[in-house]
């Protein structure tokens, strides 16, 4: 089924991010996890574009994308600058969309599926500071 884009992501702060995920998709398995921690959060909404394609997920607050979820094997948050080094030491690894952006597997060796929940909660209270 396709989503029309919501309102609140028809910002300036979102067109790159938007714009790097045209046309891929997410697998239930690293977009699950997102929407599960996404609902525990006040305020927090998902967006997926077409769900029939398992297109990727978005998670936005105070109109602004705060992670993503797209591909086969983790999520990719955007993160306040003094989380970067800790980001880096934990596992992730620098994003090509941007980097404020983190990419976090969560499956493997260094997989976080444990401690996504911590991580995404810190990329949602950076985009409520905007």
């Amino acid at each position: 089924m396709t989503v029309p884009l919501p309102p609140a992501l028809d910002d300036d702060r979102n067109r790159a991010i938007l714009s790097y995920l045209e046309g891929l998709s997410a697998h239930s398995d690293v977009a699950m996890p997102l929407c599960a921690a996404v609902r525990e959060l006040d305020g927090a909404e998902t967006y997926c574009p077409d769900t029939d394609a398992y297109a990727y997920v978005v998670a936005y607050a105070n109109g602004r994308i705060f992670a993503f979820a797209e591909g086969m094997h983790g999520l990719t948050l955007r993160l306040p600058p003094q989380s970067r080094t800790a980001a880096i030491d934990a596992g992730a690894t620098i994003s090509d969309v941007a980097d404020d952006w983190h990419f976090f597997p969560l499956f493997g060796a260094k997989g976080f599926e444990q401690g996504i929940c911590d991580w995404i909660d810190l990329a949602y209270s950076h985009a409520l500071r905007g």
